[in-house]
């Protein structure tokens, strides 16, 4: 009993993850399409998803990307079961077991990373999966990328997407993730195989959505991990990690043509970050 909410641009890739969803769901599994046309109103990616979201049947629901395929089948069977438990938030095929201060995307250290995915890579159909796995079909993570979210109505209910923050096509599921997480426990699903065709744009609206996003909103509560005896996050993790990104960040905003620089590297150097990673950052900018 699963609702598939998609936010539609092209109609010839909705059409195939149509066909794709009804050959590999699995038999006798009851579930509905809620594609809504986005070509021409280009309403947020946070208003569509609501929008679905609030006319869904099922009490389980995905949040997918039509640019997205199933690989084997009887897939739902896999993901209901977890989904059931009572403490799971969201399941996803991405995530980072750690979301720390500094402005980024899910992807910040690959030691953290949990990934279980398919995508092109130079022509080349790569398999991108972590270690993970190797004792469970489930981990534990805190922030998941958004090409496809499975998650509770209820778990919904309690944290729609921010709608009024985030008026664009980014950072939604950093920060639905977040806010579930406070609550619930987000896993990423290392026993079901899908493949996702793009890789993400980190434009100059991805820019201000991520700087927005953490100063306005998650900086009080930020860093966030898991606990997990087994891979412990230490502070001194989350400091190198956080000087990183911050490096990362201004990389980043090097790359983005015909925009101010030096109001972003402002606001990053608002962190408690070395004279020598200060001075790193300087020079890559001059």
């Amino acid at each position: 009993m699963l609702s598939i909410i998609i936010c539609s641009v092209n109609k010839e890739r909705l059409a195939d993850i149509e066909k794709n969803i009804a050959d590999t769901i699995g038999d006798g599994v009851k579930y509905e399409v809620i594609a809504i046309d986005n070509t021409v109103r280009k309403a947020s990616i946070t208003t569509v998803y609501n929008e679905g979201a609030r006319i869904a049947k099922y009490p389980c629901m995905l949040f997918v990307h039509e640019d997205v395929r199933f690989l084997e089948n009887n897939w739902f069977e896999k993901i209901a079961l977890k989904l059931s438990e009572p403490d799971c938030g969201i399941i996803g095929f991405a995530g980072s077991r750690a979301k720390v201060r500094t402005p980024s995307g899910w992807y910040q250290d690959k030691k953290w990373n949990v990934m279980n995915y398919y995508q092109m890579f130079n022509g080349r159909l790569r398999h991108a999966r972590t270690r993970s796995f190797h004792d469970t079909d489930f981990r534990e993570v805190v922030v998941l990328d958004g090409f496809a979210f499975f998650v509770k109505r209820e778990v919904w209910l309690e944290t729609p997407f921010d709608d009024k923050l985030l008026t664009g096509f980014h950072c939604y599921d950093i920060d639905f993730s977040l806010s579930v997480a406070r609550k619930y426990r987000n896993y990423v699903c290392g026993n079901v195989a899908v493949e996702h065709f793009s890789s993400g744009n980190f434009d100059e609206k991805w820019l201000r959505d991520t700087l927005k996003l953490h100063y306005e909103k998650w900086e009080p509560y930020l860093p966030m991990t898991v606990n997990d005896d087994k891979e412990p996050i230490t502070p001194a993790d989350i400091k190198r990690v956080d000087e990183h990104a911050v490096f990362r960040l201004i990389r980043q905003i090097k790359g983005i043509d015909d925009i101010p620089r030096m109001p972003f590297v402002l606001q990053l150097l608002r962190y408690r970050l070395s004279f020598n990673h200060i001075g790193h950052i300087i020079r890559s900018i001059i």
